[in-house]
């Protein structure tokens, strides 16, 4: 539990978002458990003339990381708060500053193909968190993350924003915060998906532009002998420099060709998996064991013919 007011004035905030995470200090007598993946995303939407809120449901006595985000304020994190059982109390106060219009800022730009041809309908998410990226292999910022829409639940990202570029390929982002660190991941039907990392930190009330040239896109056609690799459960495409940049398909029953298309340059592994198994280790999970797989490099508007042969069979541990 805890009040949500505004920091200037005191006065209580009467709607915003709760989410909760796990916290990242742990004291021994800390209870650990699970709680409903809801309070991290999308979190709880409260409305309360005093600024109150009550999350039940989650295990007495475990420490969480309480996010707090209310329209024209900054959000506030604090990194360690523990539930109790009592009903009656309320805990942590949560003072939101007001955002200064003034000092948001801004990003702008074009994305066009190999060609320099402006693309439209490209789906671009820009990224502000509060430290530096650590590279495409980040996995704090992995495309699971991004393609699904959860980061914008993580506490280390400060805003979540998305676009799509017009027919010009143009594209914008306003009211970024100021003092953050940006990045952009794009993708579209014509082009592959990739980031950029190359942006300056957001200054107050500045604006920033960028070009984006996509590479040519790449295709692989595939195809695997049924008698080396029975019952394949699902191939995937794993980049092996950008974090959870992959592609899974799943073969047509009888058939044993597989394509991969629009895919960006770059070192991949190619696998095929079998069907899932009982897990020893963990009761009641599955696992699933690797059949073949090769290493490609793959570079801009080739194809590739790849046969899997009995070299490419993963001989079991």
């Amino acid at each position: 539990s805890g009040r949500v007011i505004d920091a200037e004035t005191g006065k209580p905030i009467e709607q915003f978002v709760v989410r909760l995470g796990f916290a990242k200090e742990n004291q021994p007598e800390d209870v650990r458990g699970t709680y409903d993946s809801n309070l991290t995303n999308p979190g709880t939407t409260v409305r309360d003339k005093a600024g109150v809120f009550r999350i039940s449901g989650v295990p007495n006595r475990m420490p969480f990381e309480v996010t707090i985000e209310a329209a024209g304020y900054e959000r506030a994190v604090l990194p360690r708060v523990v539930a109790n059982a009592d009903r009656e109390r309320i805990g942590a106060e949560f003072p939101l500053k007001k955002r200064d219009l003034s000092k948001l800022a801004r990003l702008g730009g074009t994305i066009v193909d190999h060609r320099g041809t402006p693309v439209a309908d490209v789906q671009l998410r820009l990224i502000t968190s509060t430290e530096p990226s650590k590279g495409e292999d980040d996995t704090r910022f992995n495309w699971q993350l991004i393609e699904g829409g959860h980061l914008s639940s993580k506490s280390y990202v400060e805003q979540f924003l998305s676009a799509v570029s017009d027919a010009e390929g143009r594209f914008e982002f306003k009211e970024l915060i100021p003092d953050r660190f940006p990045q952009l991941a794009y993708w579209g039907d014509t082009i592959p998906k990739g980031r950029s990392l190359a942006l300056s930190r957001t200054k107050p009330g500045a604006e920033q532009s960028i070009a984006i040239k996509a590479p040519e896109p790449a295709r692989i056609a595939g195809s695997f002998d049924p008698k080396l690799f029975p019952n394949p459960n699902f191939i995937e495409l794993r980049h092996r420099n950008d974090a959870s940049h992959n592609y899974r398909q799943t073969p047509e029953k009888g058939k044993s060709d597989f394509r991969f298309q629009n895919l960006a340059p770059g070192e991949y592994d190619l696998s095929i998996f079998g069907p899932p198994i009982p897990n020893k280790t963990f009761p009641g999970s599955t696992s699933t064991m690797t059949l073949g797989s090769r290493k490609l490099q793959i570079e801009p508007g080739k194809t590739y013919e790849v046969q899997f042969t009995k070299d490419d069979v993963v001989k079991p541990r």
